[in-house]
């Protein structure tokens, strides 16, 4: 069975995993035949021209970090990571320019983090911008579609509840 569909923003292509494999499809909306793009990524976002998927990358470290397929050459690299949290949940902006992502920092504690998106070039922690202080489980950023705003949840108050944090339209 398939798992994880993304939409093109164009709607011409669907993007999917294999239920339980880390395998990443491809297949016209219209229909037609279904093409393996990679194996050991799987899909979590695709940007919005169809060119990049960002995945869960584990593959050679202990901890899971963010990993970034290149669908028009093949290329894989692990794009996000850090030495001590696992990194979950990456989404690309509207435009393309910036993608947010999860840092699991321990039980009940996670933190969401903004950072710029260079193409095929490694992010750089330095650059990482803090969206929530991590004193609880905050879950799930998704953008809006200006990309001014990001959503997530969160049980910051106690109860598991829908939040946003406004974002600079520039910097973020």
């Amino acid at each position: 069975p398939e798992a994880n569909p993304q939409i093109s923003a164009d709607g011409a292509t669907v993007l999917f995993s294999a239920y339980g494999k880390r395998e990443a499809y491809l297949v016209a909306s219209q229909g037609g035949e279904i093409t393996k793009i990679c194996d050991d990524c799987g899909t979590w976002n695709v940007s919005h021209d169809a060119t990049d998927l960002l995945y869960w990358y584990s593959a050679t470290n202990p901890l899971v970090s963010i990993g970034l397929f290149h669908l028009p050459t093949g290329r894989k690299l692990e794009l996000i990571k850090h030495a001590q949290y696992n990194l979950y949940q990456p989404q690309f902006s509207p435009d393309d320019r910036w993608i947010a992502f999860l840092a699991q920092m321990g039980q009940g504690a996670s933190r969401i983090y903004i950072t710029p998106f260079k193409g095929l070039s490694k992010t750089d922690n330095s650059e990482w911008i803090e969206i929530t202080g991590g004193e609880r489980s905050d879950d799930k950023p998704r953008w809006s579609p200006d990309g001014n705003l990001l959503y997530f949840t969160s049980e910051r108050d106690g109860f598991m509840c829908l939040w946003a944090q406004r974002l600079d339209p520039t910097t973020k």
